[in-house]
């Protein structure tokens, strides 16, 4: 930061303080130098986002104006950031967010990540709770045995295959954990989309199911849920399933994401369902579907 601040104090575009009136220009003078807003804006989008919220605001009034009005917008905007993503380029630079979601943009890019860990068995079965494991149990294929190969950018990715009994299983997403804090989550209500891959052998049926549940701070209270049971589908076939959670109301904490299934012939060995590409990824509102305005946000943004 200092070698930015003194590169750009020594420039010749810098003006000589002529207003003697410090206090109205508090802020704008360093080094006996008067820089208009514009100049400061530029040079603090060269901090670093935890020591603009956590020291830069608390500067001067003029610094946390333009940090909360334009610095942390401006770093978004410029930024290389998955979040928002979904927006086009006109949208975006006209959203004027509360100055803690762009922080938490910065800080974790929260949205558009997928929040499922191992979501195609690179790990094996690392990250998942086991539920139901019949049969021969869940078992992980390098690439899909007697099925179509995966399709698009996912040609690559290994499987999950189930069994001729009922395998099952889980994660539990705690949504702070990734910068979901509660006032995103009740005031802005990110759009929670779940998509996966899923297939069968070409010899032998399936059976397929997900069950997505959203729940509050106790994980008891089932505020919203998705369900979907598949069974006998094309073989060889891959299916994407997809959903979107929207405007689904207060108090949403957890994301619990259940799937598995088995085959429909009690084969032995692993003829029932594949399974690949599991995502929970959640999204910016577009503007006209987001159920609060932007005033409604406020510092507790940055807090679980």
């Amino acid at each position: 930061m200092g070698s930015t601040v003194s590169s750009v104090m020594n420039s010749s575009s810098s003006t000589e303080i002529m207003d003697p009136n410090i206090d109205e220009n508090n802020g704008l003078i360093l080094n006996n130098i008067f820089f208009p807003e514009e100049m400061l804006i530029q040079i603090l989008f060269y901090v670093d986002h935890d020591t603009l919220v956590y020291k830069g605001r608390l500067v001067c009034k003029v610094w946390k104006r333009l940090i909360e009005s334009s610095v942390l917008k401006s770093k978004v905007d410029e930024g290389r950031y998955r979040s928002l993503s979904n927006l086009s380029s006109e949208t975006k630079h006209r959203l004027h967010l509360h100055w803690s979601i762009y922080y938490l943009i910065c800080k974790f890019d929260l949205f558009g990540k997928n929040l499922i860990r191992n979501p195609s068995g690179k790990e094996k079965l690392k990250h998942w709770k086991i539920t139901q494991n019949n049969g021969d149990k869940w078992a992980v294929e390098s690439q899909p045995h007697g099925a179509n190969p995966i399709p698009g950018e996912n040609r690559d990715l290994p499987c999950f295959v189930t069994s001729y009994h009922e395998c099952l299983k889980e994660q539990l997403i705690k949504l702070a954990d990734y910068g979901f804090t509660s006032s995103i989550m009740d005031e802005i209500q990110p759009i929670i989309r779940i998509q996966e891959l899923y297939s069968s052998r070409f010899d032998c049926g399936a059976m397929y199911h997900i069950h997505v549940l959203l729940l509050d701070e106790k994980k008891e209270k089932v505020i919203a849920k998705f369900d979907k049971d598949d069974v006998e589908y094309d073989r060889m076939e891959w299916h994407q399933v997809s959903h979107e959670f929207k405007n689904y109301g207060p108090g949403v904490r957890y994301v619990k994401y259940c799937h598995g299934g088995r085959d429909t012939q009690f084969w032995a060995g692993h003829y029932g369902a594949k399974i690949t590409g599991s995502s929970v990824t959640l999204l910016y509102p577009p503007p006209e579907e987001s159920p609060e305005e932007e005033d409604e946000i406020d510092d507790s943004a940055l807090e679980t």
